[in-house]
């Protein structure tokens, strides 16, 4: 499946990359991965600091928390005809008001993970050096120590990226 083309507007640029983030690992990874501020969606009115952070309203918001409520938010603060892509895995329903992004004429994406399409171009990018995901791993573990990790992804952490390594040892 091709996703469709971005909607019209002036190309996103590094400087133009934000991540809204409650938990202060995606603060620290951020500045590494390409997003220059980072803004706390429980306490910061999203709409007005990226007004006064691009004086705009982001054309594409990438929700990736999967979080209730979030679609909702991503609606209020996308600018009109902006995309939102849904990479969040929500594990309750959604429930939002269609009003402000129908007004908006907003495109909600449901992106596939697992297109030979999308796998090439990452490995291009890794390949090319574009993409650089080391800052992302905070952690490194052998087989061994794998139910101990799972174990503690289930609560509140400081974890980044957890590399399963299977021929580490202990």
């Amino acid at each position: 499946m091709r996703v469709p083309p971005p909607p019209p507007g002036p190309p996103t640029r590094r400087r133009d990359i934000s991540v809204t983030s409650k938990d202060r690992v995606e603060e620290r990874l951020g500045p590494h991965v390409g997003p220059r501020t980072a803004l706390k969606p429980r306490s910061t009115d999203l709409k007005s600091a990226a007004r006064g952070q691009w004086g705009r309203l982001p054309d594409v918001v990438i929700e990736v928390a999967g979080a209730a409520g979030l679609l909702a938010a991503s609606t209020d603060v996308i600018a009109a005809r902006g995309r939102i892509v849904l990479a969040g895995l929500h594990a309750e329903p959604e429930t939002f008001h269609r009003l402000v992004p129908l007004l908006k004429e907003v495109s909600i994406v449901f992106p596939n993970f697992t297109t030979l399409t999308g796998f090439e171009h990452t490995l291009a990018r890794l390949a090319d050096g574009t993409l650089m995901p080391y800052p992302l791993i905070t952690h490194r573990v052998s087989l061994d120590e794998l139910p101990d990790i799972v174990h503690e992804l289930r609560r509140p952490n400081t974890f980044g990226k957890v590399l399963i390594s299977p021929s580490a040892t202990r």
